[in-house]
């Protein structure tokens, strides 16, 4: 779904989810947000369940065709956000990781050492949209 020129909304709801974080009911299911920000570089913002992989590669290739995605920024490491990870690798395996330290350092989710990282330091930036 494009949002403006440079971006669009690539998640996907997941209406079988019955129970958030296997706790709290969900009566409709949950969406996992993700995003793609086009500009002189690509970045996708999260990734989705795994189980959604298939409808979520078809809606970033809506997005860019045959385009590479240069960088995936990793809000938070919970498999429902980035459990698509090592799928999504294999098809852009120079994408960079990017995020604060904290989200490459779970050691039973190995999901950073399947990619190049690029933690942020404090006060950095990524640049991606060229304004004016």
């Amino acid at each position: 779904m494009k949002l403006t020129e440079k971006i669009h909304y690539v998640g996907v709801n997941d209406r079988d989810k019955v129970r958030f974080e296997g706790l709290w009911p969900l009566t409709q299911g949950m969406a996992y947000n993700s995003y793609i920000v086009k500009g002189e570089k690509t970045a996708l913002i999260d990734t989705v369940d795994n189980r959604y992989f298939p409808l979520f590669i078809s809606k970033i290739k809506n997005v860019i065709g045959n385009g590479k995605i240069d960088y995936l920024v990793i809000n938070h490491m919970e498999p429902d956000h980035s459990g698509s990870l090592g799928l999504l690798r294999s098809l852009y395996p120079d994408i960079r990781l990017v995020g604060n330290k904290k989200r490459c350092k779970w050691p039973k989710v190995s999901t950073c050492s399947l990619a190049k990282r690029s933690p942020w330091q404090k006060a950095q930036s990524l640049t991606l949209v060229v304004h004016g």
